[in-house]
C-alpha cells in the first residue's frame, strides 16, 4: 500500500493557541504610562519639536530655557542639561497612528492589534525553527519556552512596548527568508530578507542585529547573490548606526546607557542583564524584581550566576543535535548587546529569547528520554518551570496588571486642584508609586482633557520630607535617610552618572532649585526651591499623597516647618 500524506503535527498549533489564550487579559489593560503620550502625539495634541505621529518615541533633548518647547516638554527639574532620549521607530509609531485613526481611544481594540502581531510572530517563529532544522519534537517546546517567558508580557500587553513585538516579527521573517533562500539564493530571496531586516531596524534600535544575522546566514551560501547579500547586510547595519548618530538620534540618560557614552556602566549593565537573564530564561525568575527591590539584588544575582550559569552550560550541551545551534546562540548574544545598556528588565529578553528558546527546549525535552530517573530529574524541573509554571505566571501577571494599571491611572488624575479655567502649577511633594508621577502631564491631559495645569514632581517616590518656608516665595525641602534621585525612574532624566552636589542650581520651567546640603553618610539632602510668585499665589497647588489621592495641603508660614511622613504605597507590587 502507498502511504498517505503525513499530517502536520498539531502540537505547535496547540501551543500557539494556548499562548494567545494566556494573553487575553491584555485586552483589559487600559492605556498605561507612556501610552497616554503616544496617543496624544498621534492625535496631534502635543506641540513638541521632535514628537510626530510617524516618530512618537523621539523625546528630544533639553529645550532652551524659557522657550515654548520647555513649557510643553514635561521634563522634571533635575533633568541633566545634556540629557537626550531620541528613538527612531517610524513603523511602530505609524501602527499607533493607524490604531487611533481606526479605533479612536478604544484600548481593547488597540490591544487586539498587538495580539494579531503576536500571532503573526508565533507563526513566523514556527516556520523559522523548522527552517533552522530544529527537530520536530523540540519545536512545540521551543515555541512554549519563548511564548511563556517573563519577557513576553510587556511587548505583547503594553501598547508603548509594541515596538519590540514588531521588531521581533521583522527579525524572525528576515532570518526565515534567508534560510528559505537556500544554499544558492536568488536575488529576490536576498532582497526579501534584507527588506525584513530593514523593517526590524525601523521598529527598534536593537533591530540593528537583524541585518547582521541575515548576513551570517547568507555567508553560508554560494553564488553572487549570497555574497552580495552578506555584504549588503553588513553595510545596512553600519549605515543604520551612522544614520542614527548623524541625525542626532540616541540617548544620554542613566536609564539608557550606550557603550560609547559610558562604557564602564554599560559593561556593568551587560553583566547584570546577562547573569539575571541566564536564570530568567529557565523559568519565572523575574529580572525586574531584584532591580526594583534592593534587598533582593545581591542574593538574586548570586543565585542567578551559579544556577543560571550551570543551566546554560547544560542547555548548550543538550543542544548538540541542533544543526544551527551556533546561529541560535549568535542570535541570543547579538540581540542582547544593543539593549544591554538599558535598565535591566524582563522585556529586554523578548528578542534574545527567539534564539535561546530552542536551547532551553533541548534541555527540557531530556525529561522524556529513556534514561534513569535521576538523569531526567533536572530536565524535568526545567520543563516544569519554563513551560507550565511560566505560562501560569504570565496569566496571573497579565490579569493582575489590569487592577494595577487602573490604580495608577486613578492616582495620576486624583490631583486636588481648582477647576476654574485659570492656569495652575501643581507641585507634588510625594507619590505612592513612581509610576503615577513618571509622565504626569500626558496622563492628566489625556484623561481630563484639561490643558490649564502643569504638574511638577519634586521627587518621584514616597520619601519623607521636611518643609521649611524661608521667605514669601521660597522654601526648603530636607529629605532624610533616603538619598534623593537614586530611584531608577528618577535616573531616566539624569546623564553621566550624575548625582546631587552642594551648590548645584537648576532653572526649571516654573521655578528654581538649589542644592543647599548633601550628606551621603546620613542619606540626607536639602534643596531650596524659589518660586517666581509668592507661595500664597493662587497659581500654586501644593500636593502630597494621602488617603489614596494627591491631596492639597497648606504650606507652613515663613520660618515654620512641616513634616510629611513617608507616603503610603499605592500598591506593594508597584515600585
Amino acid at each position: 500500500m502507498t502511504p498517505g500524506p503525513q499530517r502536520a503535527p498539531r502540537a505547535p498549533w496547540i501551543v500557539l493557541a494556548i499562548a494567545l489564550l494566556l494573553r487575553l487579559p491584555a485586552l483589559q489593560w487600559d492605556f498605561f504610562v507612556d501610552d497616554h503620550g503616544v496617543q496624544l502625539v498621534v492625535e496631534g495634541r502635543i506641540e513638541h519639536p521632535t514628537l510626530r505621529p510617524w516618530s512618537a518615541f523621539d523625546f528630544g533633548s533639553v529645550p532652551p530655557a524659557g522657550s515654548q518647547a520647555e513649557r510643553v516638554s514635561g521634563l522634571p527639574w533635575w533633568t541633566s542639561p545634556d540629557w537626550k532620549v531620541r528613538f527612531f521607530r517610524p513603523i511602530p509609531s505609524l501602527t499607533h497612528w493607524l490604531d487611533n485613526a481606526l479605533f479612536g481611544r478604544n484600548a481593547m481594540l488597540q490591544h487586539a492589534t498587538s495580539l494579531a502581531w503576536f500571532a503573526t510572530l508565533l507563526v513566523a517563529l514556527l516556520a523559522l525553527y523548522r527552517a533552522a532544522q530544529v527537530p520536530e519534537r523540540l519545536v512545540p517546546w521551543a515555541l512554549a519556552v519563548f511564548a511563556f517567558d517573563d519577557g513576553s508580557l510587556f511587548p505583547v500587553a503594553w501598547l508603548a512596548n509594541r515596538n519590540a513585538l514588531i521588531e521581533a516579527t521583522f527579525a524572525v521573517t528576515a532570518s526565515l527568508a534567508a534560510l528559505r533562500a537556500g544554499p544558492r539564493p536568488s536575488f529576490a530571496g536576498v532582497a526579501l530578507a534584507l527588506a525584513c531586516a530593514l523593517g526590524a531596524c525601523l521598529s527598534k534600535e536593537s533591530g540593528v542585529a537583524a541585518p547582521l544575522l541575515v548576513s551570517a546566514l547568507l555567508a553560508r551560501g554560494e553564488g553572487r547573490a549570497a555574497r552580495l547579500g552578506a555584504l549588503a547586510g553588513l553595510v545596512m547595519s553600519c549605515a543604520y548606526v551612522a544614520f542614527l548618530l548623524g541625525c542626532g538620534y540616541g540617548t544620554r540618560s542613566d536609564f539608557y546607557l550606550t557603550p560609547w557614552g559610558d562604557p564602564v556602566h554599560y559593561g556593568v549593565r551587560l553583566v547584570e542583564m546577562s547573569v539575571l537573564g541566564a536564570l530568567s530564561v529557565f523559568g519565572p525568575f523575574a529580572v525586574d524584581a531584584p532591580m526594583f527591590f534592593e534587598e533582593l539584588y545581591a542574593p538574586w544575582l548570586a543565585v542567578a550566576l551559579i544556577v543560571g550559569g550551570a543551566l546554560c552550560v547544560l542547555a548548550w550541551r543538550s543542544a548538540r543535535a541542533l544543526p544551527l545551534r551556533w546561529f541560535l546562540a549568535t542570535w541570543t548574544v547579538l540581540t542582547l548587546l544593543p539593549q544591554a545598556g538599558a535598565f535591566p528588565s524582563d522585556r529586554l529578553l523578548f528578542l534574545p529569547m527567539v534564539g535561546a528558546a530552542p536551547l532551553v527546549a533541548a534541555l527540557a525535552a531530556k525529561a522524556f528520554d529513556r534514561a534513569p530517573w535521576k538523569q531526567r530529574l533536572l530536565p524535568a524541573a526545567v520543563a516544569l518551570l519554563a513551560v507550565p509554571l511560566s505560562g501560569l505566571m504570565q496569566l496571573a501577571r497579565g490579569a493582575g496588571f489590569v487592577a494595577l494599571i487602573d490604580k495608577t491611572n486613578a492616582a495620576a488624575v486624583s490631583l486636588e486642584v481648582p477647576n476654574d479655567g485659570q492656569p495652575h502649577d501643581a507641585l507634588v511633594f510625594q507619590s505612592g508609586s513612581l509610576m503615577s508621577m513618571l509622565s504626569p502631564e500626558p496622563v492628566w491631559k489625556f484623561r481630563t482633557g484639561r490643558e490649564d495645569l502643569q504638574i511638577h514632581p519634586l521627587q518621584v517616590g514616597p520619601r519623607a520630607v521636611r518643609i521649611t518656608t524661608v521667605e514669601a516665595s521660597a522654601f526648603e525641602l530636607c529629605f532624610e535617610s533616603q538619598e534623593l534621585l537614586d530611584r531608577p525612574f528618577e535616573r531616566v532624566f539624569l546623564a553621566g552618572n550624575a548625582s546631587l552636589e552642594k551648590g548645584q542650581h537648576w532653572r526649571h520651567r516654573a521655578f528654581e532649585v538649589e542644592v543647599v546640603e548633601v550628606d551621603r553618610e546620613l542619606g540626607r539632602s536639602t534643596l531650596r526651591v524659589r518660586l517666581p510668585e509668592p507661595i500664597a499665589s493662587a497659581r500654586w497647588c501644593f500636593l502630597t499623597w494621602r488617603e489614596g489621592a494627591f491631596r492639597r495641603f497648606e504650606m507652613p508660614a515663613p520660618g515654620a516647618t512641616l513634616q510629611l511622613p513617608e507616603a503610603t504605597p499605592l500598591d506593594p507590587l508597584l515600585p
